[in-house]
């Protein structure tokens, strides 16, 4: 579910239950405005994607702050293929910017998370999140970036922003983030994510904000489950 001023969004499993949703939402909060997501246009969701993580590099100017650098690089979608961790060519650009940013700026050190959606299992998902979270890394060090400055973490299907149990849900939950790494605390094999003082526009880990969407493309062993990626 999404509130945006008067209006809610909401999405389902089925068309039925989508339909029954509506209908209640509105009998329950009649001053708003509720309406059923639209199907999910993959391609314009990228292009718009990208475009946004394009003008927010172009937004940080001289010596920009660590924590813009990782919302910028956050908000494009890199929606890697079935069962695979190579960058898609429509990323580099950006991603090649970000290595310059990157190696200009003294002291500055990512670390790159890895998501996917819970097509799969949890053993396969989080091997694949790691494969393609240490893709964008070695990535980054091809074009340039010290090695040390970029750490990884794969945490498959774990951490979910959105609804899997729709086409919609399941695109914005596989994703990349990046995140300054003095906000990273471990805990046992696990960690948090302190996002507190992310501003809730640009925050990878809102589920209600739709100008960020993460990465990627999940599969069942080989299998593509989602015919639309």
């Amino acid at each position: 579910m999404v509130i945006k001023g008067d209006t809610i969004t909401v999405n389902a499993p089925d068309d039925a239950v989508l339909a029954q949703l509506v209908s209640d939402l509105q009998a329950a909060a009649p001053a708003m405005m509720v309406e059923a997501e639209g199907p999910l246009d993959l391609q314009g969701e990228i292009d718009e994607s990208v475009a946004a993580a394009d003008a927010a590099m172009t937004n940080l100017g001289e010596n920009p702050d660590p924590r813009d650098v990782a919302r910028a690089l956050s908000i494009q979608v890199i929606n890697f293929q079935v069962d695979e961790a190579v960058i898609p060519e429509v990323n580099k650009a950006i991603l090649d910017r970000a290595a310059k940013i990157i190696d200009d700026v003294p002291d500055l050190n990512l670390m790159i998370i890895g998501h996917t959606d819970s097509q799969a299992s949890d053993s396969y998902n989080m091997e694949l999140s790691q494969e393609r979270a240490n893709a964008v890394k070695e990535y980054l060090v091809g074009q340039g970036v010290d090695a040390s400055k970029l750490s990884t973490k794969g945490m498959g299907e774990s951490d979910p922003i959105a609804d899997n149990s729709t086409e919609q849900g399941r695109f914005r939950n596989r994703r990349i983030e990046f995140v300054v790494n003095d906000e990273m605390v471990d805990l046992n094999d696990g960690m948090i994510i302190n996002s507190d003082s992310l501003d809730p526009d640009l925050n990878p880990l809102d589920s209600n904000n739709d100008d960020l969407l993460s990465d990627g493309d999940d599969a069942t062993q080989g299998t593509a489950v989602d015919p639309t990626n």
